[in-house]
Order: C-alpha cells, then structure tokens, then sequence
C-alpha cells in the first residue's frame, strides 16, 4: 500500500510539473538579452515547449524573425509563484535569460548560463533582473 501510494503521489507531481512545462507565455522584454550563446533583441516573445513534458522550450518573437530552441532543467521553489516570470542574470551590461516561471507551480525551467566566468568579469554576484510574463 505504501508503494502504492507513493507511485501516485509520483505521478501526479510529474504530471503537475509536465502541466506547468506545457503553457505557453508571452513576454515583453524592453532590452537585448542572450539566450544560450545568441543575443536576442528587446521585444515581444512566446515561449512554449517543443512537446509538453520535455525540457527544450521554442523561444519566438512575436514579429518571427528571431527565435531560438534552448534545452532546459527544472528547478524548484518552496512555494508556487504569484505570476509568471523570466528571471535574467545581469553580468557587464549584458542580460542573459536564466529562469522561466510560471504562475502557480512550484517548478520553473532554468537555462545554462553562457555568460563569463563571474571571477573574471570582476563581480561576486551578479544582477538579477525579473521581467513579468502572460500566460
């Protein structure tokens, strides 16, 4: 019974986290910002995964000339988020898109920052700049 009762709590927090994987946002970033080695430029953007439940997500601007598939990983909050969120890592100037929220879920997708080693561009922590999203 209690492996019974694990497996299900198992799958409904998988699915759970497939759920808030699988909604597409929309977001307006009023700035350039790098996404896995390529800068993007300010504007408005979708994001959607490729399958729901799969961690590459599509990131498109509205007007289709840039868009980018990135691979992600989960990461996790002790509580559900009050909104959706991009959360981008600020290092010399440059933001680089680094945590994607959404609404209601405790699980967020996080991207490999391709940014200088923190040592060498001279800083101990870098920025952190949240932009709010739509569902």
């Amino acid at each position: 019974m209690k492996k019974y009762l694990l497996s299900v709590l198992a799958i409904l927090f998988l699915v759970s986290g497939a759920y808030a994987q699988s909604a597409r946002l929309r977001v307006d970033v009023p700035f350039d910002f790098v996404v896995g080695g390529t800068t993007m430029h300010a504007g408005s953007y979708s994001i959607a995964p490729i399958r729901p439940g799969n961690n590459a997500l599509l990131i498109t601007s509205a007007n289709g000339e840039e868009s980018r598939v990135v691979m992600t990983c989960t990461c996790a909050y002790e509580q559900g988020h009050d909104r959706s969120d991009l959360v981008f890592q600020v290092v010399n100037g440059h933001y680089f898109l680094w945590q994607i929220w959404t609404e209601g879920y405790q699980e967020g997708r996080e991207l490999q920052l391709k940014r200088p080693n923190a040592e060498v561009a001279g800083i101990d922590k870098p920025e952190v700049v949240v932009v709010q999203a739509k569902s």
